[in-house]
């Protein structure tokens, strides 16, 4: 473990035996005097029970070789500065200070299922700076009958709120309702407060912004990839490659190089990066096309749905982990891996910043270069979150990306023309535009839409660029050939012509253009009609 943590070293801490409830007040206190910063993410543990009889294991005052206690109660102190990092602070435990959350339950807690009801623990949860405030003990219950100590007490004055002089016992008690902060079983403890290292899976592009407009047969995935203390990848643009990142694992690596938890982890991520802890897009995506076969192996390439079973194959594209399902419904699944940043690693400036808003995460996705190259430690950043937010609540907005959608699957010389070159076209329009733009008529933003995409699409005079929007120094075309551009380029000029063409004189004729210039389809075009 590193040494950056709230209490670097238990001798620091203020400590006497069979007093923990005040133990963990005085680190409560010790961060609001010296990290007050963190005082938020930082919370007083009680464990107990009805018949205040909870077995604890890895206790310096427990027996055997398991240091199994029983005790009445029990508390310590839990920091939890981020989703996925949670680390326990105990002062009676014989295992590391700190702890990571999910070792020190499994091996302090391991199971409930194991023993009698009576025994079950649960815990209330107590915010640190409402602890600090409300909690009051006199001692009372260190003292016999006879008023002598059961244990010595700390030399320091008894803590003593200003409304109460002893409530220990509403901190005890484990009924929901009564007393601060929250109850939980043993179950629910873990699942509030332990984030493994994991893969969520987020609807992304068309679907996710609703600019879908062909049939439902294509789905795409963003699957986020979480390392332990993943807050502390180091996050710099890649000098060589606009729109690019690279991700120094060295601090995460430290962080989990002395957890036994988290071991199976750190020996992979050994594999993953180069001698200088980046971490390599090839090496990923090779691990993870591993698991993707070995699953696929496992279920025999098959699913099975009602009784029905459909055929998978799986075929590798880019950045995307592509299933075919082939059964009574045809359709794919990409699914594309990114590792989940926060907001603080974000490489964005200037006006890209501020239009990053709100958002709370973007992606570092691993996209390989063209030509693919060995140990590639660049990822193209993605912003999909802060997009979702620029173009929603627009009007006619996504309406005029689906119809300049359909446009392109229309036309053959426009197939390298991918949908997020539309939407970012659209990005560009949303930042210099008065909201009240996309009430428009829609027709009218379609047209100069399709207008900013020729202009970016010109070869002369002065040849035309689609800048990445969160980094405009990637022109998102350059690697279209000469030929590619014109084709594209005379297309939309051409289709333009007619549109303008339509706006005040629609003729048979031109309706009959207006339908071919929508139409995926080159037959029955007198029936179908087409609005825009």
């Amino acid at each position: 473990m590193t040494t950056d943590f709230l209490f670097p070293k238990i001798a620091d801490c203020s400590y006497v035996s069979c007093y923990c409830e005040e133990n963990v007040w005085k680190l409560c206190e010790q961060v609001k005097r010296t990290r007050p910063e963190e005082l938020g993410t930082c919370y007083a543990v009680f464990v107990s029970n009805e018949g205040r009889t909870v077995p604890l294991w890895r206790q310096k005052a427990g027996r055997g070789d398991d240091q199994v206690v029983i005790w009445d109660y029990h508390v310590f102190f839990m920091h939890n500065p981020s989703p996925n990092r949670c680390l326990v602070f105990d002062l009676d435990t014989t295992l590391p200070f700190p702890t990571y959350f999910h070792k020190y339950v499994t091996e302090t807690f391991r199971s409930d299922l194991a023993l009698r009801p009576e025994h079950h623990r649960f815990f209330r949860v107590i915010p640190a700076d409402t602890y600090l405030i409300e909690f009051s003990s006199d001692r009372r219950h260190m003292r016999r009958p006879d008023g002598s100590w059961i244990k010595p007490p700390p030399s320091y004055p008894p803590i003593l709120s200003n409304t109460n002089m002893h409530c220990l016992g509403d901190f005890i008690c484990m009924s929901a309702g009564k007393g601060p902060g929250a109850v939980y079983s043993l179950s629910e403890f873990v699942h509030n407060f332990y984030k493994s290292p994991n893969m969520v899976a987020q609807h992304n592009r068309s679907y996710g912004d609703n600019l879908k407009v062909s049939k439902p047969d294509e789905f795409d995935l963003l699957i986020h990839l979480e390392f332990p203390d993943n807050n502390r990848i180091i996050v710099k643009p890649d000098p060589r490659r606009p729109g690019n990142v690279t991700l120094d694992m060295t601090k995460v690596m430290e962080a989990i190089r002395d957890s036994e938890h988290h071991r199976p982890i750190y020996e992979q991520l050994q594999k993953l990066v180069n001698g200088k802890n980046m971490l390599l897009e090839d090496r990923l995506q090779n691990w993870l096309q591993g698991l993707v076969t070995q699953a696929l192996n496992k279920i025999g390439n098959q699913i099975e749905v009602n009784k029905t079973i459909s055929k998978l194959t799986y075929k590798k594209c880019g950045p995307a982990h592509t299933i075919f399902v082939t059964g009574p419904y045809k359709y794919s699944v990409d699914f594309v891996p990114g590792i989940k940043l926060v907001a603080a690693q974000s490489v964005l400036a200037g006006d890209q910043k501020k239009h990053f808003g709100n958002s709370t995460h973007w992606d570092a996705i691993p996209k390989p270069l063209k030509p693919p190259q060995p140990d590639n430690n660049s990822f193209r950043a993605s912003y999909y979150v802060a997009e979702h937010e620029l173009i929603k609540d627009k009007a006619n907005l996504k309406n005029a990306v689906r119809l300049l959608k359909k446009f392109r699957d229309a036309k053959q010389n426009l197939s390298n023309l991918k949908s997020y070159y539309i939407k970012t076209v659209f990005l560009w329009e949303v930042t210099k535009r008065d909201p009240r733009y996309w009430q428009s008529p829609l027709h009218e933003i379609f047209i100069e839409m399709m207008s900013k995409l020729a202009n970016a699409l010109k070869l002369t005079p002065g040849k035309g660029k689609l800048q990445f929007f969160w980094d405009p120094k990637l022109d998102m075309i350059a690697d279209l050939s000469s030929t590619q551009r014109a084709e594209m380029f005379n297309c939309v000029v051409k289709s333009l012509y007619r549109f303008h063409r339509a706006e005040g004189n629609f003729t048979d004729d031109i309706r009959n253009n207006m339908r071919s210039s929508f139409s995926t389809q080159t037959k029955h075009l007198t029936n179908r009609s087409t609005t825009y």
